[in-house]
């Protein structure tokens, strides 16, 4: 044990001291930003634990040390419109765009206490039409957990290059750069009884190549976020789980223009109903305490409260349905905007047809409020939605093996803006091959960061 402990405060030494010079005030760029529509549909998905499915589930073996290989084809869809700006002509244009992945994730144990795992990944992400929105991004991470008897630590770091979509105001995916670092504990107090701790810091960028207006709007969300906070976890009974804690976070924009720097303290409350073998199972997520604008900020709302609700019903053997809801604070790409409310509510249903056929259906609502609409009755839509969007989609994902997976997705969505360019209909398909265990998104982290804000 003691060996065990000097190596996890010399990784902690080695990874939060840089970390901190580099990047003074963010949080991991994922943590309460924008998904897309359609995004994380399964609810079939097992949790991943890096103690038990990392080790177990590695498929090649080398003395201590357990690697998987990570081969990937994904994103093979059709954007109907892309930003194009240059000399002679301003249009939007569609292309043929996907993206192929190679890398390695490896586990190292150091003793029984102590799990190091990390990964390496290279992404190719093409375009048939416009070479100059061609990449090839690297992102790699690591992660060390540590179980101490009722202690439980993990340190997260994670450095990520992609091209995904940002913003619902946005059809096209364009390029960001994360780099973050996250801290978790878990403290076991009693049989039920439990406290926690979490802090995490790291900056986001984003550009665009191809579009000059584009880049310039997609900069404006340039930031670094940070946040710390903590809690205690009680588990009343079998089937219902409680957590209670205090969280103060930050956000520092890169620009003066259209600044929406920010902060916020927050009482968060947590419950827990069911579990993945129960029939019904239900987890409320909640943040009450309101954003406090920055000295330059614009139309930075209150918002006293924010949160997520994920409801999962399986009646029977075959048959799973769920229910998501969201209500989050986002930033609007355009400098006069700041920020909006975003509601966001999904039914989605799927029958596993044996063990490898994984077909689903979905139908998804939402609405963006503008902040300053919210505040100021006079401003333009705050007499409705800044843009509502209707979706319905369906995916199919086959399992060949056991880590090779096969998916295609169609969504279909309607966007209804009160700025006239902002009405439009998208038609969205997009195919996936994976050979990979169930890693969840880009990147690793550690057991206190499975939530999400979010879908």
């Amino acid at each position: 044990m003691r060996r065990g402990l000097i190596a996890l405060v010399i990784l902690l030494l080695l990874h939060v001291v840089p970390a901190l010079t580099l990047a003074q005030s963010a949080l991991d760029g994922r943590f309460g930003s924008y998904t897309r529509t359609g995004a994380n549909l399964s609810l079939t998905s097992p949790p991943f634990d890096l103690f038990k499915d990392g080790i177990e589930r590695a498929l090649w073996r080398i003395g201590p040390l357990r690697l998987t290989p990570i081969l990937e084809v994904r994103n093979v869809s059709y954007v109907a419109r892309v930003a194009v700006s240059d000399s002679q002509q301003t249009s939007d244009k569609g292309d043929l765009t996907a993206t192929g992945g190679v890398g390695i994730r490896g586990y190292l144990r150091n003793g029984s206490k102590i799990l190091w795992s990390t990964f390496a990944r290279s992404d190719y992400v093409w375009w048939r039409s416009f070479e100059e929105k061609r990449r090839l991004n690297l992102s790699y991470g690591g992660v060390v957990e540590g179980k101490f008897n009722r202690l439980r630590l993990s340190l997260a770091a994670n450095s990520l290059r992609e091209q995904r979509y940002v913003s619902s105001e946005l059809e096209q995916p364009i390029d960001v750069a994360t780099d973050s670092l996250s801290f978790s504990s878990n403290l076991k107090l009693s049989g039920r009884l439990s406290a926690y701790a979490a802090a995490r810091v790291g900056r986001t960028r984003n550009s665009d190549s191809l579009s000059p207006d584009l880049d310039r709007d997609v900069r404006r969300l340039n930031r670094s976020q940070w946040s710390v906070g903590g809690g205690v976890a009680a588990e009343i009974r079998r089937w219902l789980r409680l957590r209670i804690g205090l969280a103060r976070s930050g956000a520092d924009f890169d620009l003066s223009e259209g600044d929406r720097s920010n902060t916020r303290t927050s009482f968060l409350l947590g419950v827990n109903l069911g579990d993945t073998a129960s029939p019904f199972s239900l987890a409320l997520s909640l943040a009450l305490g309101g954003y406090s604008a920055g000295a330059r900020s614009v139309a930075v709302s209150s918002m006293p409260v924010t949160g997520t609700l994920r409801a999962r019903w399986k009646p029977g053997h075959r048959f799973v349905f769920g229910f998501q809801a969201r209500y989050a604070f986002l930033y609007s790409v355009r400098s006069a905007d700041g920020t909006f409310a975003s509601r966001r509510v999904r039914f989605l249903a799927t029958a596993p047809l044996g063990r490898r056929l994984f077909p689903g259906l979905f139908v998804e609502a939402g609405w963006d409020d503008l902040t300053s609409a919210l505040l100021d009755a006079s401003q333009p839509g705050s007499g409705d939605s800044l843009e509502r969007y209707y979706a319905v989609g369906g995916e199919l994902r086959f399992a060949v093996v056991e880590n090779l997976q096969l998916g295609i997705v169609g969504i279909v969505e309607d966007h209804d803006s009160y700025r006239d360019e902002g009405d439009r209909l998208v038609t969205r398909v997009a195919a996936t091959v994976s050979f990979r265990l169930n890693f969840g998104p880009l990147g690793v982290s550690g057991f206190a960061d499975s939530g999400s804000v979010g879908f």
